[in-house]
């Protein structure tokens, strides 16, 4: 589903997937976006979610969609020309987006952001269904929500450093904030081979 108030970005992002095999179903903003999930017997394998939109924004959307037990296994990628700030990355929004597509982007771009995402949750789930099968259910739980947020920080911070800013609102340095991400990725990735090694996986 591609979710954005601007017709012309609508219909832009439609023919690219269209292009690429994917079939799309299309909204002019938040709410019809809502509308449109509550109404729908089928759900979309994605949202592509612009945050710069009236009356309701993409981050409001993103977690009323979070918030409802119906939609909240929905991926949804954000769209937007604003750099991620900390907030996002340090807060309760991270956890819900599946990666962050900064605007102006080409189509190999786009399209290579969707195999991305694809490919690494269907690697996700085969290595949790694994564990599973060894009845390592806590390990299991534990990993998904891992290796789910270790890739979201990742693709985040490689988001930050496309920004053209030296310093966020806040007034913080980007490449402080960056080198901080950094680390703390490095430790989870750490973890995240541990038990991948741990459990054969």
């Amino acid at each position: 589903m591609v979710v954005d108030d601007t017709k012309d970005m609508v219909w832009t992002v439609k023919k690219v997937l269209k292009s690429d095999g994917y079939n799309t179903m299309e909204a002019g903003g938040g709410l019809e976006c809502l509308q449109k999930l509550y109404e729908s017997r089928e759900k979309p394998d994605l949202i592509l979610l612009d945050v710069m939109m009236q009356p309701m924004d993409g981050w409001v959307t993103l977690k009323t969609i979070k918030a409802d037990k119906k939609l909240s296994s929905i991926p949804v990628s954000m769209m937007t020309v604003i750099p991620p700030t900390p907030d996002i990355i340090e807060g309760e929004l991270l956890m819900m987006f599946e990666n962050y597509i900064t605007k102006p982007f080409t189509k190999t771009e786009l399209l290579n952001k969707l195999h991305e995402t694809f490919e690494q949750m269907d690697k996700i789930n085969s290595k949790y269904d694994a564990l599973i099968n060894k009845k390592a259910g806590k390990v299991a739980d534990e990993y998904k929500h891992l290796a789910t947020e270790f890739l979201r920080r990742k693709r985040v911070v490689e988001a930050m450093k496309k920004c053209s800013s030296t310093k966020l609102k806040s007034g913080k340095p980007i490449d402080e904030v960056i080198k901080n991400q950094e680390e703390l990725i490095w430790i989870m990735e750490q973890k995240i081979a541990a038990i991948e090694h741990r459990y054969g996986i």
